[in-house]
Formats: C-alpha cells, structure tokens, sequence
C-alpha cells in the first residue's frame, strides 16, 4: 500500500480522535443532572432514618396509620419551609418487626400554590386539613376547631393536620408509577388493614370514589350511545329526520357541562377545594379540560349545523379536539385505580383515546373528501357507538 493510501486508511481513526467527547456521549440534560443531584443528596440526608428509633430521636413523631401506598407517616411539625436534607415527613414500610424507610415528603402550608419548585418539572399536590384520632381515625376539616373532640366510634382527638401542600419522593423504593408520584403501588402488599374505615386516605374512600367515577363513565356512556346513534342519519345527508341533526351537539354539550361539574367529588365546584387547589391535581386539570374539549366541540357543532358558523375550517373543530381528547386519554390515569402496576398497562383509558382519535380521523378523512362512500359516511358515528359501550362498560 502506497503512503497515500495508507494516509487515507487511517484518516477516519485520526478524525474520531480528534472528534470532541459530545460527539459520542449524550449532552447531559441540565433538568436531569440538578433532579439527580437532589436525590443524591437527599439519600444521603436520609440514609440514618432507616430506623424510626432515629426518626424520632431526630423529631419526627408518627402521624398516621397505616396509609395504603403510603405506609406509615413520621412528620416534624417544626419544617415549615423546604431543605434537602430535613424532609418534613418519612414514609416507612412494616413487614413483620422489621421497618423500612420508602420515601420522603416535603410540605408547604398555605392556600396559595407554593412559589418556590425544588424539584424542576415536579408539581405539589394539594393535600387536605383532617382532625386525626387516638386510633387513627380521620374526619376531613377545614379548621381544627371544627374537630369532634372524640370520634362517632369513641377515640379522642390526637391531632388536627392543616392543609398543605406535598411533594413526594420514593428514594428508598422503587415506584412504578414514578419516583415523583403521589402514591406507591408496590407498598400495597404491606397495608395491613389495621386503618379504621371512613378516612380521607383508606381503601373504602377510594372505593367510595371508585363507585362514584364507574357511576358518572356510565351515564356518559349511555348518553354518547345516545348522540351516536343520532349521528347516523348524517351519515345518509341528512334525508331522515333533518331537524333532528343538531341534537347530538346539545347532548355533547350537557356531557361537557357534566364532566366540568362532577368529575372530582372532591373538586370544585361540588367538593370542598376551591378551583384553584382542584387544578393543582393533573388529574382533575386533565378532566375538567375534557370537559371544556366536549363542550367546545358540541357548541361549535351545533352552530355549523345551525348555519351561523360557514367556513370549512369549523369542520376541522370537532375531529382536531377529538384528536386532543384522545391523546390526554391515552396518558391518563386516576391516581389510585389505574396506576402502572407491575406492567399493568392502563387499557381502559388507552382504547378510549385510541377510539377518540379514530373518531376524529375517519371525520377528517370523509370531510374532506380523502375516503369516499358509505363506509366513509358511517365510521366516525360507529366510533363514536364503540366509545359509548367502552364506557357503560367502564371498570375503575
């Protein structure tokens, strides 16, 4: 080989060589590397708490029983502000006599939503006032002197925990849900049942919440089965009963007032938080924006087929929000029922947002004229059948 060829051979070797290292490794994201500090940190901070004994010794006082997907709470009354290292509460795990610290907590009382982020990205998470009992019983209060000073079943009153807001961090056990989430799935082979019913944090409130979101997924199954069937004659231009075409819209519309009103229980403007401390939940801000979706598209319907909105860009209104409907489906998840577990996909949210959006492509697609026929005609008002029975059939 001449030197020339030679040269060349190894021109790519002297190349990667001189190539900088961001060239083969991954920028590191600024987010990414400040969150993983943190927890580095905090692990640190943490480590000599694996023994309540310590816990307490340190301050911490046991204030709660034991919490399904929480475990046992340890607060320190005296944190009123955040620092890394002296979380406000400890989670701990118990499995026979042994304990185990999972995560920890930091707090910030007030209304308002805290203005300070320690953890970029991370959003608090509103948490109650309850007035706790000798036998950790909870009643759910604004004010402490609202308390009973002894419970309907005979214990004393213990304690009254205002309400605050909460950022959770699973540092000493895995969560599948996140590290961040408000609630561990994993933990739930560790309740023990000891927790007296008729909490805000047990498994017969949630039960209680679960009845009541299979109860509202059903009458708002039972009202689409109703507006797709009255989609159907759109399907046929309109020749059966042309003066019923705009119904469909003004029932669209009551299922987005519905879904704006009732969705939470506990939410504004049915339950006891205000509006702004609803939001503070991506679970009530995801449904109350369904709401607002449903409602848009039923009003925005209602005047095409009215003849007061004209233009061919409304009719892109209602298959571009069924689109974003789908697509908040297909993440959602209510924070107790349909959690990941153990790779326990979320289906009955995930074939509801695929449904959604099928809905709004075949409406696209027949609108515009890029699939033809009668099949074209009938698709989106079958989806919209096929959502309906999903959701009579809705399970939490």
């Amino acid at each position: 080989m001449t030197p020339f060829l030679r040269t060349v051979a190894w021109l790519p070797v002297f190349l990667a060589a001189a190539a900088p290292a961001a060239a083969h490794f991954g920028a590191q994201p600024p987010k990414d590397v400040y969150l993983a500090k943190r927890i580095a940190e905090i692990r640190d901070a943490t480590a000599r708490f694996q023994d309540p004994a310590a816990a307490r010794a340190a301050g911490y006082v046991q204030a709660s029983g034991n919490l399904p997907l929480l475990g046992y709470r340890f607060a320190q009354p005296g944190i009123t502000a955040v620092a890394f290292d002296r979380p406000a509460a400890l989670f701990y795990l118990k499995q026979g006599e042994r304990w185990q610290l999972a995560g920890v907590e930091y707090a910030v009382a007030g209304e308002g939503r805290p203005a300070v982020e320690p953890f970029p990205g991370i959003r608090w998470t509103w948490e109650p006032a309850v007035c706790r009992y000798a036998d950790w019983h909870e009643l759910q209060e604004r004010a402490r002197d609202r308390c009973p000073a002894t419970h309907p079943e005979g214990a004393a009153l213990a304690a009254w925990q205002p309400a605050y807001w909460s950022i959770r961090v699973w540092v000493w056990y895995p969560n599948p849900s996140g590290m961040f989430a408000r609630v561990n799935p994993l933990l739930a082979p560790f309740d023990d049942h000891s927790l007296p019913p008729g909490g805000f944090w047990t498994w017969d409130a949630w039960a209680a919440d679960a009845e009541y979101s299979n109860r509202n997924h059903h009458v708002a199954g039972w009202i689409v089965l109703l507006i797709g069937g009255l989609m159907l004659p759109q399907a046929f231009q309109g020749r059966f009963w042309p003066r019923l075409r705009p119904a469909w819209t003004i029932l669209a519309m009551a299922i987005g007032v519905l879904i704006l009103v009732f969705s939470d229980p506990e939410g504004w403007p049915v339950g006891d938080l205000t509006l702004a401390q609803s939001l503070a939940s991506e679970e009530v801000r995801e449904h109350k924006l369904s709401g607002v979706i449903v409602l848009a598209l039923g009003l925005v319907e209602f005047l095409r087929l009215r003849g007061a909105l004209r233009s061919r860009v409304w009719g892109l209104f209602l298959p571009v929000l069924s689109i974003g409907a789908g697509a908040i489906l297909l993440q959602h998840q209510h924070a107790v029922s349909n959690f990941g577990y153990l790779g326990r996909a979320n289906l009955p949210h995930v074939t509801e947002g695929l449904t959604a959006i099928l809905i709004g492509v075949t409406k696209i697609l027949a609108d515009w004229g890029l699939w033809r026929g009668r099949a074209a005609a009938v698709a989106w008002p079958g989806f919209t059948l096929a959502l309906a029975l999903q959701l009579i059939l809705y399970t939490e």
